[in-house]
């Protein structure tokens, strides 16, 4: 395979090469769901939102992680495609190739990577357990930081509903906070759910590739890489626990809110 590959990129010039590609990184940042903050979306009026930087620096992370999948894919696939087409139709080859074998999919683009660079399946497990490993630390800091912003978001709340209570706040006034609240957790709702979004599907990748390597090789479990079990736990238990702190700060928004009539 590396042999005919090797061989195979001879015949593809470089302008239709740039083009798949660029074709690549378009489908890869089109399917990619934006986190790039807003002007302000980080700022000393509100003081929770200095946790956003951290978890939508994950998200970045994740968009060039399939970025770079998706080039590695690409270049991959249109090599393939390029010497499957034969010699009257390579062109069209290249572009089917790159389609065909890096942009089907984050987890068919990562597995195809992996095959590239494995001298077998076993060393292919051990590559995928050790990016499990990283991801468990990514997961773990964004974790904490989604922590920490509900926390904060709660904080506002419960100050505001004390104040409210012992009439320290015009009532007018308090409606008009609970407002800016309200649309500070919309915004965070959206930064911590493409974040999470991105983790996961890196995640499902790592665990897909793991199962398939082993349903291929039956001297293979999943077992083999143990980290992508861990990782994948440690994100479905992030994600369920911050519904439930999502929950929470409904409820307690509501409640002010019915306080405040």
């Amino acid at each position: 395979m590396i042999t005919k590959t090797a061989k195979a990129i001879r015949f593809i010039r470089l302008p239709k090469t740039v083009a798949v590609l660029g074709l690549s990184l378009l489908l890869a940042q089109g399917c990619t769901e934006g986190i790039t903050l807003a002007p302000g979306a980080v700022s000393a009026d509100d003081n929770c939102s200095r946790f956003r930087g951290t978890i939508a620096e994950a998200r970045r992370t994740d968009i060039e992680a399939q970025q770079q999948a998706a080039v590695v894919g690409a270049v991959f696939g249109a090599v393939l495609g390029a010497a499957l087409a034969g010699e009257n139709n390579r062109a069209q080859g290249a572009l089917l190739g790159g389609a065909a074998f890096g942009l089907a999919g984050f987890s068919s683009v990562y597995y195809r990577q992996k095959q590239q660079l494995a001298n077998d399946n076993r060393s292919l497990l051990r590559s995928v357990n050790s990016d499990a490993a990283k991801e468990r630390q990514l997961i773990t800091t964004t974790g904490q930081a989604v922590v920490s912003l509900r926390n904060c978001r709660r904080a506002e709340i419960a100050s505001l509903n004390r104040s409210a209570r012992a009439g320290s706040v015009e009532t007018a006034t308090a409606r008009n906070e609970l407002r800016i609240i309200r649309s500070r957790v919309r915004a965070d709702n959206q930064i911590v759910s493409a974040a999470f979004n991105g983790i996961g599907q890196r995640v499902e990748a790592y665990v897909e590739v793991t199962n398939a390597v082993a349903r291929a090789d039956n001297n293979l479990s999943a077992a083999s890489a143990p980290n992508v079990g861990r990782v994948s736990a440690s994100t479905r238990n992030r994600i369920n626990a911050d519904a439930a702190a999502k929950a929470r700060i409904d409820r307690e928004m509501e409640a002010l809110s019915v306080l405040l009539g």
